[in-house]
């Protein structure tokens, strides 16, 4: 019933969502997200730098609000099997500064860390992330250390604004929410971090976290049981590729990020 329920919506929403008028919802600040990629050292999986990484301390007066590691499960043909993805949750770019100059590298924890992630810190990617509202709730609100995301990435559309692009998820979203899912869903708006081809500002990502990898599942099932075909082109946003799947792991989440 509820995996009708949510097919239900998404086939309206896919028709006429977009053309209905609602009551704005204010676009939030967000907060900064950080990632990088990261490669596994031969012999060491995945677990080995959760284990080194989760017994680390972060709480100090500058430290990152929430700290994560991802592995992709259906990437873009181009990701390998020992890539990592760590994603670091910042107020802003400020606290990131502060947090980064208090890091001590020369640690045997963070020592021991790095001889197991080579992660290319040169290329890191810099993004302002707002959730659409709150009532998603990950990683049943933080009582699991995993659970699923899917991203799809799309530019916005010449004429368009963040603004239109978050009004737009929030209005997509509004149907789930009332079929019950509670999956936490994000829009990342890439700032630092030059990609070839891709014009300045103009890069958004689109991530549904699940509050369980099998409630993941099932929006999964419910959204692509009628797949929208290309980017219809009343949104604000164009160019949208197949959404990836990743295993998201939970390294370190402050009191201030719950």
């Amino acid at each position: 019933m509820r995996t009708m329920l949510l097919s239900v919506a998404a086939l309206v929403l896919t028709m006429c969502a977009i053309q209905t008028p609602l009551v704005a919802q204010a676009m939030p600040a967000g907060t900064l997200l950080v990632n990088t990629r990261c490669t596994l050292s031969h012999g060491y999986s995945i677990n080995d730098a959760l284990e080194v990484a989760r017994a680390m301390t972060y709480d100090e007066e500058d430290g990152p609000r929430w700290i994560g590691f991802r592995q992709a499960i259906a990437g873009n043909g181009e990701i390998a099997p020992d890539m990592v993805l760590r994603v670091v949750r910042w107020m802003d770019m400020s606290h990131w500064s502060r947090g980064i100059a208090a890091i001590d590298r020369d640690a045997q924890d963070r020592a021991l860390l790095d001889s197991i992630l080579d992660c290319d810190d040169a290329n890191r990617t810099f993004m302002w992330d707002r959730n659409t509202d709150d009532l998603g709730n990950a990683y049943e609100g933080g009582t699991l250390d995993e659970t699923l995301s899917e991203v799809t990435q799309c530019e916005i559309k010449e004429g368009s604004t963040l603004e239109d692009v978050f009004a737009s998820a929030v209005a997509y979203n509004r149907p789930l929410r009332e079929a019950g899912d509670r999956s936490t869903v994000q829009i990342s708006h890439r700032f630092l971090g030059p990609r070839d081809g891709v014009e300045m500002g103009s890069r958004v990502l689109f991530r549904i976290l699940g509050e369980n990898a099998h409630s993941l599942a099932a929006r999964i099932d419910a959204t692509t049981s009628t797949p929208t075909v290309r980017t219809p082109e009343d949104y604000p946003i164009v160019g949208c590729g197949d959404s990836s799947l990743w295993r998201s792991h939970v390294v370190y989440w402050s009191d201030a990020a719950n």
